[in-house]
C-alpha cells in the first residue's frame, strides 16, 4: 500500500476541525479513498504520535480506527503542510529536486519554503 501525503495532510486538517471533544475522525470521513486505505493512514498517524487514538470501537482490524486529537507533533506536522500554497510549492519543489516526499523531507522543505517564499 503506497503512502498517500494528501490523504495524510487530509486527516490532519480533519482531526485539528473537530468540533468537539467527543467527534472523531475514522475512514468514513474521506469518502474519496477506500475504507481500507484511509484507515491505514489514521492508523500511521496514531502509531507515528501524531494522533491520539479514541477508545477502540467495535470491530475487527483497521475498520475500528478512529482518531479523537492531534498531538503536539501532530499539529508541527500539520503546520508545514495546512496551507495549500506552501504544500504544493513544497511537493513541486520535492519532485523537482528529484527526491521521495517523507516525514524528514516534509519538515525540512516546508520551513524552508515558509522561509523562502512567505
Amino acid at each position: 500500500m503506497r503512502l498517500d501525503w494528501d490523504l495524510i495532510r487530509a486527516i490532519l486538517i480533519r482531526i485539528e476541525a473537530k468540533e468537539s471533544e467527543t467527534e472523531k475522525v475514522g475512514p468514513d470521513a474521506f469518502p474519496a479513498h477506500e475504507r481500507d486505505f484511509a484507515a491505514h493512514h489514521i492508523r500511521l498517524l496514531i502509531r507515528e504520535g501524531f494522533a491520539r487514538e479514541d477508545t477502540p470501537v467495535s470491530g475487527i482490524g483497521q475498520d475500528a480506527c478512529v482518531a479523537q486529537s492531534l498531538t503536539l507533533s501532530g499539529y508541527e506536522l500539520l503546520e508545514n503542510m495546512r496551507n495549500p500554497d506552501v504544500w504544493h510549492k513544497l511537493v513541486q519543489i520535492v519532485r523537482v529536486k528529484g527526491l521521495s516526499l517523507s516525514l524528514e523531507v516534509v519538515r525540512c522543505a516546508g520551513a524552508h519554503v515558509i522561509e523562502t517564499y512567505f
